[in-house]
């Protein structure tokens, strides 16, 4: 896997990325034993529970469970058919299994532990973990394994990959063969079919410095694999790539999907209503690719004033919805109404408000969406919860007279416009009102300047008229931008996107 990690030097943001240890070869093997050397000489020993029950905490939409210790460290996380999650515990180290009641579960697992991690949270980077074949799967990245715990006998089945294979991600193909993600060893995917857990390797386009980062399926018949070029940053429009294929297929073609975009390190694709999504993990925003008209659109989040860069990371789409968390906004965030809405839930109450408590007591990472949930995890605040999908909250932002599609502005550069924009519902907290756009990949207007005729709401009790004059300066490019107009209490933000035509 690759951590990719956040250093501010000057007040500019540098990213760079942290690779694993190489693999030692093995062999598939069954066992019961853990390894507990590390965990025993340099942090406390962790005890998994059996059958606890545990307390949720809630405000607006958000529920969360406070994990038995704050060192377990949980991190990847999928969702049951029957509600409860599967997620896995960086510091246990191994697989938790809860309920939205707060049943709590905990599997140790033989993961080799990283000597050199220095965190008792952080003994495995554990980022895979699928439902498969009777048993819940996690990847253990320092020895190439995926180990997997059948929660009805306890029996641990170690799939052991080839040598210096550093698995990632995993999916379940509708093949029902158990597909991962890898770095290190170049372009490819591996599956592991069910019985006999034989691996095949698929193979990339690309040289040694591609990697492959997440892969999902559409339907039976049409996979996607993001690919990601390890050694160029954004934004160079050869960074990442995306291809399509069959999984139906023994030796499937892999189709370049999208073309050669400028994206902003993404780390995540979702296939929702009419194209595919992606997140943009070094930036503030998530990109859209029309699988019809094979256009892009560049979507931004709200902002957050504490760092220049909201970091979204994971994303998971339902129909016309797609949710994703962002990993230094500290927010769980949703598009709907095909790109015209956004709606973000701080997961954390009261709201953080500076950057080193993101690292040290939130660190929200990966998501999860079934059975009107959208569950995360915080690593570094032992922390699971979900997000009430069906949630409304108690204020909009609409045009004015409808509540509609959202609107689209017009101007030359150099020139000027008027929005005029309502918003409806209560909150007996002030609301402020807040831009970005999609103009740099952080989310930051640049060009563009939004200037409202309120910048806060006092004590919302009905209907409040917002106008905004939109300028475009001189030397801005010709083109449709994409802008997010945002009113927000601290918890709960709702945006409108704003399309703004630039005519030369």
């Amino acid at each position: 896997m690759v951590i990719v990690a956040l250093l501010i030097v000057g007040g500019a943001v540098s990213f760079f990325a942290l690779n694993p240890p190489l693999k030692q070869t093995g062999t598939t093997s069954t066992t019961n034993t853990v390894d507990t050397t590390i965990a025993q000489t340099t942090c406390p020993s962790l005890s998994p529970v059996k059958d606890v029950q545990i307390n949720s905490t809630t405000y607006d939409a958000v529920t969360e469970f406070a994990l038995p210790s704050n060192q377990s460290g949980p991190n990847a996380i999928t969702v049951a058919p029957d509600g409860s999650v599967w997620f896995t515990e960086n510091g246990l180290p191994g697989i938790g299994h809860l309920y939205a009641n707060g049943t709590l579960n905990e599997y140790a697992l033989p993961f080799t532990y990283s000597p050199d991690s220095g965190l008792c949270d952080t003994l495995t980077y554990d980022w895979g973990v699928a439902l498969w074949n009777g048993s819940a799967w996690a990847v253990d990245e320092d020895s190439g394994q995926i180990i997997g715990v059948n929660p009805s006998t306890g029996a641990i089945t170690n799939i052991t990959l080839s040598s210096e294979v550093s698995p990632y991600t995993l999916a379940v193909g509708p093949d029902n063969r158990l597909y991962f993600t890898q770095f290190n060893e170049g372009p490819k995917i591996g599956r592991v079919s069910p019985g006999n857990d034989s691996i095949q390797y698929l193979k990339l386009p690309g040289n040694s410095s591609w990697s492959s980062a997440y892969v999902l399926f559409q339907n039976s018949t049409t996979g996607y694999v993001l690919s990601i070029n390890t050694f160029l940053r954004y934004p160079n429009a050869a960074n990442s790539l995306i291809y399509s294929f069959n999984p139906e297929l023994q030796n499937p073609v892999f189709q370049q999907v999208g073309g050669n975009v400028s994206l902003n390190e993404p780390s995540s694709i979702a296939v929702g209503e009419g194209g595919i999504w992606l997140t943009e993990h070094s930036g503030s925003g998530l990109a859209f690719f029309n699988t019809t008209s094979s256009k892009w659109t560049m979507f931004p989040t709200s902002l957050v004033p504490y760092v220049p860069v909201t970091l979204t990371y994971f994303d998971v789409a339902n129909a016309s919805a797609v949710w994703f968390n962002e990993h230094y906004g500290n927010k769980i965030g949703v598009i709907y109404d095909n790109g015209g809405r956004l709606t973000e839930y701080g997961v954390d109450n009261p709201p953080i408000t500076n950057f080193t408590s993101v690292l040290e007591g939130v660190n929200t990472l990966t998501v999860g969406l079934g059975d009107g949930r959208l569950w995360f995890t915080q690593w570094t605040a032992g922390v699971v919860g979900f997000v009430n999908t069906s949630y409304s909250p108690p204020f909009s932002i609409s045009p004015t007279g409808s509540a509609g599609a959202s609107p689209t502005v017009s101007l030359a550069p150099g020139g000027s416009a008027n929005l005029q924009l309502q918003v409806v519902g209560h909150s007996s907290d002030n609301l402020s009102v807040q831009f970005s756009d999609n103009e740099q990949g952080d989310g930051t207007p640049q060009n563009i300047t939004f200037t409202p005729s309120l910048t806060s709401i006092t004590q919302l009790n009905g209907s409040q008229p917002l106008s905004i004059s939109i300028s475009a300066a001189s030397v801005t490019p010709p083109g449709n931008y994409f802008a997010a107009v945002t009113v927000n209490n601290g918890l709960v933000l709702v945006s409108i996107y704003v399309t703004i035509d630039v005519t030369g």
